[in-house]
Formats: structure tokens, C-alpha cells, sequence
């Protein structure tokens, strides 16, 4: 057998080869129907559970097919203010507990609780932490741990920054009304709010405190607390009926005033008369 007939019976060999591993692959290649999406994870704070929105968003449909993070350590502060604090923060604490409780029963997501172990990191550290290991979002209501998560690269869920969105728009120009309860900074501004909780500042209108009166919107500025509009009072307008010109009436002629008689003329007048 001559090496060209060798090296065409390899040639023959290695496409055979190449043919039966294509189409073990092809025959034994997991569907992509029935591969599971990872869920979306995210990690929820104390301020959030305590906040109880997170609760109302599931419930809407809003985190369906989420996975939602509590912790042992978020446990263990809850138990601690229910059973050690005051009794605005004990009430708080149990319908913290509650809202995670209603948590668990939804259908439309899923609640997992995660034991982290003991750490010399405060709490809030701790879950940066943790939702940057699992590289999922943080639900908080703490506007100091936001702005700390910002700078960690943490990305950030808040129910105060969904409501803001959430408020009706009111353009510059647009009129309104409006009770307006206070006075303002300024000489001469009143304050009132919107039922959203957006605050007003009315200009010139110090004097409007306790009534609602239509304001129409000049400026429209953005803080870090929430939304300013400033406005100023709207005139009312009124109708009527331009009467008809008066005619022209004629000016009354002044009589020239009486003579004043001298001594002599009454003595005249008094001969004439008797005769």
C-alpha cells in the first residue's frame, strides 16, 4: 500500500470522526425551552420592610417572577425593636414581620431568607455586600444608605424615588387650586400642598392663609427632598356687559346771580309798590 493510499485512508477516518462528534452533540443538546431564567434578585432592607411599599408592589404584579433577599441579621433587628423599643418603633417592628410574613405567601414571587454570619460590618455594610456578591438590586428606604450604595456601584430600588415619579406633573403655566395652611420664608409667600405631598409656594399671597384660592404655576424646581412649584395668584375674571354710552346732555346755563339792591333802589321799590 503506497503512502498516498495511507494518507487518504486517514483523511477518510478523520472525517468520520468529525461527523459522529457533530452529531452527538446535536442529538444529546439540551432544549433552551426548558432552561430556566435566573429571577431577578433583590435584597430588601429594614427601612424597606418597615416602609410596607414592597408589599403593595407585589401584590400589583409589579415584582412577578422576582426573588426577593431577606436576612437573618434583617430578622434579628426586626425581633429586637418588637420586643425592646418604644412603641411607635414595637408597632413598626410587628408590621415589618407581618409585611414579610404576607411576603411569603404570594404566588407571583418568591421570599428566601439568607444567614449571613457574624461580621465585624455594620448592617447596612453588610448587605452592600451581599447584593454585590449576588449581583442583584437593593431595595431600601434610607436615603443615606441610597447615596452610600451609589458610591459602591450598588444598585439601588427606593419607594420614595417610585412615588416622585409617580406624582401628576403640573407644567409652568398650568392653573390650579389650592388651600394654602402657612407662611412661607419669604415676605409675602404663603405654602400649601398637593395631595401628593408636593409643596407649594405662593408668592404674594400671605394674606390667602386658610383659604384655596387658583394659583397658576411660574417655576417648577427639583431638590433632593422632592419637588418645588412656585406660583403666583390668578386674578379672577368677570364678565360684564360694557353699557352703552350716556348721550351727551346739554350743560345747564348759569343764571347770573341777583342784583344786589342798594338803599336807594329799595327805596324806589318800595314808592312803586304803593302806588
Amino acid at each position: 500500500m503506497t503512502n498516498q493510499n495511507i494518507e487518504s485512508i486517514l483523511v477518510v477516518l478523520s472525517l468520520l470522526q468529525i461527523s459522529t462528534l457533530i452529531l452527538v452533540l446535536l442529538l444529546f443538546k439540551p432544549s433552551t425551552g426548558s432552561k430556566k431564567s435566573k429571577k431577578k434578585q433583590i435584597v430588601l432592607d429594614t427601612s424597606a420592610v418597615i416602609d410596607g411599599r414592597v408589599l403593595s408592589l407585589a401584590e400589583a404584579g409589579f415584582l412577578s417572577d422576582t426573588e426577593l433577599i431577606s436576612t437573618n441579621i434583617i430578622l434579628d433587628e426586626l425581633q429586637y425593636m418588637a420586643d425592646e423599643g418604644d412603641s411607635f418603633k414595637r408597632s413598626k417592628a410587628r408590621y415589618g414581620l407581618e409585611v414579610l410574613n404576607k411576603l411569603s405567601t404570594l404566588k407571583n414571587i418568591s421570599l428566601i431568607t439568607i444567614n449571613l454570619s457574624k461580621s465585624e460590618h455594620q448592617v447596612d455594610q453588610q448587605l452592600l455586600n451581599l447584593s454585590k456578591k449576588l449581583g442583584a438590586q437593593l431595595f431600601t428606604a434610607d436615603f443615606n444608605l441610597a447615596q452610600r450604595a451609589k458610591v459602591e456601584g450598588v444598585e439601588i430600588l427606593s419607594p420614595n424615588n417610585l412615588a416622585e415619579a409617580l406624582k401628576p406633573q403640573i407644567l409652568p403655566g398650568e392653573i390650579f387650586r389650592i388651600k394654602l395652611i402657612q407662611k412661607g420664608d419669604d415676605r409675602g409667600q404663603a405654602v400649601g400642598y398637593l395631595q401628593d405631598g408636593t409643596m407649594v409656594v405662593a408668592e404674594n399671597c400671605q394674606n390667602k392663609i386658610g383659604q384655596t384660592i387658583e394659583l397658576k404655576s411660574s417655576k417648577i424646581i427639583q431638590t433632593a427632598g422632592g419637588r418645588i412649584i412656585f406660583a403666583q395668584p390668578v386674578s379672577p375674571v368677570r364678565s360684564q356687559r360694557q353699557a352703552p354710552p350716556k348721550p351727551p346732555q346739554p350743560k345747564p346755563s348759569n343764571p347770573r346771580p341777583p342784583k344786589k339792591l342798594t338803599k336807594e333802589d329799595s327805596l324806589i321799590n318800595a314808592i312803586n309798590s304803593s302806588k
